[in-house]
């Protein structure tokens, strides 16, 4: 399962016990069993503002955050995840050279073939000749090849709209 870890300016008062904002947001965090877990104010005003938020089966913070220096009127907030990079997996690809195929000799091991030299009368022998000429002409002049490349499935969210964005956005950079 992907685990979820939210992390944001809310602008919520998640502090302030009588908020009715902060008392609805924390219902909502409930009942989603959801946790947030910044405990220190993080505005200079001293309300909690800033957020970190995991589900409650997840575990992915190590450690509770550490509220640190105000660089404008929110305190940069610093929490140590366990997260691990998602293991390598690699995929076998099978391939032939296609480009390297010396045409006339293929043209000429195919004319010599049974295929062309005495073809079978009966429909599903002459299929089963056709697929075993083809294979076999092509097997001697670029035989099938395999290598593995990795498997680049690491990001959830690179779905085939973000793909076909970007070729778009490499199409119009071209032109």
């Amino acid at each position: 399962m992907v685990k979820l870890l939210i992390f944001s300016d809310f602008n919520i008062h998640v502090n302030a016990s009588n908020d009715d904002n902060a008392i609805k947001f924390k219902d909502l965090l409930e009942s989603m069993s959801l946790v947030q877990h910044v405990m220190e104010p993080t505005h200079e005003h001293g309300n909690t503002l800033d957020l970190i938020i995991t589900r409650s089966s997840d575990g992915i913070i190590a450690a509770p955050p550490q509220v640190g220096t105000l660089f404008s009127h929110h305190a940069v907030v610093i929490c140590p995840l366990t997260a691990e990079r998602p293991k390598s997996t690699a995929k076998q690809i099978i391939y032939r050279k296609l480009k390297s195929i010396d045409m006339n000799r293929f043209i000429d091991d195919i004319g010599t073939s049974l295929l062309c030299l005495n073809p079978p009368e009966d429909l599903d022998a002459l299929v089963n000749c056709y697929n075993s000429t083809l294979s076999s002409v092509l097997n001697q002049h670029i035989p099938l090849q395999s290598r593995s490349i990795p498997n680049r499935s690491r990001a959830p969210w690179f779905n085939g709209d973000i793909k076909n964005g970007k070729r778009e956005k490499r199409k119009a950079e071209q032109h």
